[in-house]
């Protein structure tokens, strides 16, 4: 799974977020790979930002959690 989308708040584009699994996964059996963890990049603006584990069977609103999380701990560095 891989997620990319442009963040506004309001008319205001705040970044680019993509987030990128870092090894083919073969999909063709969702239930056969519900428990597959898999590490993904994440990246703000074109520019790594980190990497975090995903559990497939989590779903997209956990990754993106997780990577929301990485850019807000970055960004506060």
């Amino acid at each position: 799974m891989s997620l990319w989308f442009d963040a506004h708040v309001n008319t205001e584009m705040i970044g680019r977020i993509s987030v990128r699994r870092l090894r083919y996964l073969d999909l063709t059996d969702k239930a056969a790979i519900a428990d597959e963890v898999s590490d993904y990049e994440v990246r703000l603006d074109g520019k790594p930002a980190g990497q975090v584990s995903h559990r497939y069977g989590d779903g997209a609103w956990v990754l993106l959690h997780k990577a929301l999380g990485v850019i807000v701990q970055n960004s506060s560095q």
